[in-house]
């Protein structure tokens, strides 16, 4: 089941999904994790505070990097991994003596609790008379053409004493947009269990919640309990309740006490793509879950006081953790089931809890509940990895057991991050609600992060083991990882040597003055960065216009003031040089600026300073940042270093490729990381400007 931005349209079935639909919803959490992740305060520039330094997880209950494991040959994360050490037992943790779930009250859409036979039934209805579970076709394909798991008697009857087996319990929908996830996170559940003889992953099931309990075209691939979905009584929309709902009637039916052997569960989801074998990082008594930084009650102001309404203890006892990925003694989750379900129909019901948490509210509905019931985790931020284009993690350093894809992947084609909007290279599952992904994925540009290179290899791998999967898939001319890059702009026009490498551009509109930041700069590639976000650019044909598509395409006509300076003249906006800018103090040869570093960085961008935009390297020294203006130049003993002088602060800084920087405060020696990134779309605030 789906905890990400967006998924709160999953109750309709529309054949896509406009980016700008769930963007903003994305971006909000691409936020909260940056802020708890990846900003690092600017102090590097002004030396007023101390620096900032990312922090581990917190101490409560972690334990940090399980294992210690390194990584196998050649640094890939899927290479052979040592043996994960047992957790050691915990505290005990005092909980109610009332373990046993309580009869839920009844819905407008009841369940239907099914059985193996009744699985075996739904499975004959894609499969061959006779077949059994695990047999048949899927989409018309036989069950002979897909990866299978191996013979669970058989796994669980190898001989490994110290092995502490778990269950995975896989919580989806019926809908198409789930499907092709629920395919590939059972291929790499499938291929990491087969590569530890005594794994702790012995058993799966898939638990789907469908309309009126009905089966879907994956019932042949692996055993599946099926519920009826919620109604909107209970969801109110947010279909995400349908996860405590679907586990709930599993644990009540026949089928649970069937299948689930082990002691401990393991609960997955459909976008979890697993790298490595998990171990039982559990004990009987303590639970193991992830750290999500968004939960953590600093990340939004009123969290301590909704959280304060629903758990009147401790609040540090409401861990920032979720329900998947988890595992759980089954104990435990028999007890709080019923519980989280119920909790998070309350809080979903409830208007301000709902504003307050938002897409992550089922998962408040867990970890309250588990507080309530003094459930308590090794809350473990090495369990899984949530990449996104805006923050860079590194999946083989981190080396995490999942690949959660909740966030998009956004790059231009050159392999800068793009921030809150649809990249020239892009994949976000939120695209795909209506047919599969196109397979295979193009490669993503070279200078895309890590992530994005590992997540096309598990993607591609995984579909291309699908036969179905190209029927179901959406056309080549829809693929978003394939789409053409725009010609070069020439560099030779009028329009790119006016604009490229200058600046700060004014918007002069009267309506305009005094309102704020006004400072526009065009790139070469087309970029510009304005007050109100990103937006691009072009020289006309001809080369005297510049053809500026932000809100709208303006038209703006190269010409000279009663001063003989540039102006870009369009019918809506006109743009002009400052009148009076800070005296240069340099005293450079004009050589410097035709060495290769300068060529490089002048016009280059936009940069942005330990994720704040942006720093303009001008020409003939002069520099924009955030903060003042200052001045650059190329270090005379080293031609591969630009010195930056503002605010009386003087740093070398340290072009990579890339688009990357490194910077080193010359006082102190502290240094801070920058890099080319791409901000929101301009349209999203073109209300801002004069009309």
């Amino acid at each position: 089941m789906g905890l990400k931005p967006g998924q709160t349209v999953m109750g309709q079935k529309p054949k896509g999904v406009r980016f700008s639909v769930v963007a903003g919803l994305s971006l909000v959490a691409i936020l909260l994790f940056s802020a708890a992740h990846v900003l690092r305060l600017n102090v590097h520039l002004v030396g007023k505070q101390p620096a900032y330094r990312r922090s581990a997880a917190p101490n409560a209950g972690s334990i940090g990097a399980v294992g210690g494991h390194g990584l196998g040959a050649a640094g890939d994360p899927e290479a052979a991994i040592a043996p994960v050490a047992v957790p050691a037992a915990l505290t005990p943790v005092a909980v109610p003596a009332t373990a046993h779930l309580r009869p839920v009250q009844q819905l407008a859409t009841p369940a239907v609790p099914v059985t193996a036979a009744a699985v075996q039934q739904s499975a004959s209805a894609v499969a061959p008379s006779g077949s059994s579970v695990g047999e048949g076709s899927i989409f018309g394909h036989p069950r002979s053409a897909f990866v299978r798991v191996a013979d669970e008697a058989e796994i669980r009857a190898r001989d490994c004493p110290q092995r502490r087996p778990m269950h995975a319990l896989l919580t989806t929908q019926d809908r198409e947009y789930m499907q092709w996830q629920t395919y590939l996170a059972y291929y790499h559940f499938v291929k990491q269990q087969s590569r530890d003889f005594c794994t702790d992953m012995t058993a799966i099931t898939r638990l789907l919640a469908s309309a009126e309990g009905r089966s879907d075209g994956l019932m042949a691939l692996m055993p599946t309990h099926v519920t009826t979905q919620l109604g909107h009584d209970k969801t109110r929309g947010f279909q995400v309740i349908n996860r405590p709902w679907s586990v709930l009637k599993f644990l009540e039916s026949p089928m649970y006490k069937e299948r689930v052997t082990e002691d401990y569960v393991l609960i997955l989801e459909g976008d979890h793509l697993l790298l490595r074998p998990i171990p039982n990082l559990a004990t009987s008594e303590v639970a193991a879950g992830f750290f999500f930084p968004y939960m953590s009650p600093e990340q939004v102001p009123d969290h301590p006081r909704i959280v304060g309404r629903w758990y009147k203890g401790p609040r540090e006892h409401v861990q920032p953790t979720g329900p998947s990925p988890a595992i759980l003694h089954k104990t435990i989750l028999e007890k709080i089931t019923n519980d989280w379900f119920e909790l998070s129909v309350e809080l979903k019901a409830d208007r301000e809890t709902d504003a307050c948490f938002g897409w992550v509210l089922e998962m408040w509905g867990y970890t309250i509940t588990c507080a309530r019931h003094g459930v308590k985790h090794n809350v473990i931020q090495q369990l899984q990895i949530e990449p996104a284009s805006t923050w860079r993690q590194n999946v083989s350093g981190e080396n995490p057991y999942i690949y959660h894809y909740t966030f998009g992947l956004e790059y231009t084609h050159d392999g800068l991050p793009m921030v809150g909007q649809a990249g020239e290279w892009s994949f976000d599952k939120r695209q795909y609600f209506g047919a599969f992904p196109a397979s295979p994925m193009a490669d993503p540009p070279e200078c895309a992060h890590e992530a994005a290179k590992v997540l096309t290899k598990l993607f591609n791998e995984g579909s291309a083991a699908s036969p179905p999967w190209q029927a179901k898939a959406i056309s080549a001319a829809r693929d978003t990882t394939r789409r053409t890059p725009p010609p070069p702009l020439d560099e030779s026009s009028a329009a790119y040597r006016t604009v490229v490498g200058t600046g700060p551009w004014e918007l002069s509109s009267p309506e305009y003055s005094g309102k704020g930041a006004n400072a526009y700069f065009f790139f070469e590639k087309g970029r510009v960065h304005t007050p109100i976000g990103s937006a691009s650019w072009k020289p006309s044909a001809d080369g005297q216009e510049v053809l500026l598509d932000m809100c709208g395409q303006q038209v703006l006509r190269l010409e000279k003031d009663a001063d003989g300076q540039s102006v870009l003249r369009g019918r809506k906006y006109t743009f002009s040089l400052p009148k009076s800018q800070v005296p240069l103090q340099l005293r450079r040869s004009p050589e410097m600026w035709q060495t290769p570093l300068a060529k490089r960085i002048i016009g280059a961008g936009p940069y942005a300073w330990a994720g704040t935009p942006v720093i303009v390297f001008l020409d003939k020294g002069r520099l924009h940042t955030p903060w003042a203006a200052g001045q650059w130049w190329v270090k005379e003993d080293d031609p591969e270093v630009a010195v930056v002088d503002f605010l009386g602060t003087v740093c070398h800084i340290r072009f990579e490729v890339c688009g990357r920087f490194v910077s080193v405060r010359q006082s102190d020696g502290d240094v801070v990381l920058g890099s080319m990134q791409v901000g929101e779309r301009s349209s999203r605030r073109c209300g801002e400007l004069p009309h």
